[in-house]
């Protein structure tokens, strides 16, 4: 099986599913797996700060998890334009890109905010 064909891409194979069409379910999975492991982060943060970027991270694995696993179900169910390889691609070059967006904004943000964050604290530890 070559990657990025006409053939790969846009046709399923109508007799079973492919080891291919398996490994992108595992990846979905592990995804929202990913995801919950956020929330929990999300939810044990030590500063508001953490939370809200852990918190962009959940929804980004479990958003582009369940769409993954749609996917599979719709490609188990031979549905046409959906069930193909190129729209799991796309949901997963989706995620790649929402991914590199948080990243980015968090190393440019993310120490002017922790800062801030902690001048807060302080201001709040001795000003009643």
């Amino acid at each position: 099986m070559t990657f990025l064909t006409p053939d790969f891409l846009f046709q399923i194979n109508r007799v079973q599913i492919e080891s291919i069409d398996e490994a992108f379910l595992y990846i979905g999975i592990a995804m929202v797996v990913l995801a919950f492991v956020f929330k929990l982060g999300a939810r044990l943060a030590p500063s508001s700060v953490d939370s809200e970027y852990r918190g962009k991270f959940f929804s980004l694995f479990v958003s582009i998890g369940f769409s993954v696993i749609v996917w599979f179900a719709a490609r188990a169910q031979l549905v046409r334009f959906f069930g193909t390889h190129f729209v799991v691609l796309l949901i997963l070059f989706v995620g790649l890109v929402w991914f590199a967006w948080i990243v980015v904004k968090m190393a440019r943000n993310y120490r002017k905010e922790k800062q801030a964050w902690d001048k807060e604290q302080m201001k709040k530890k001795y000003l009643p």
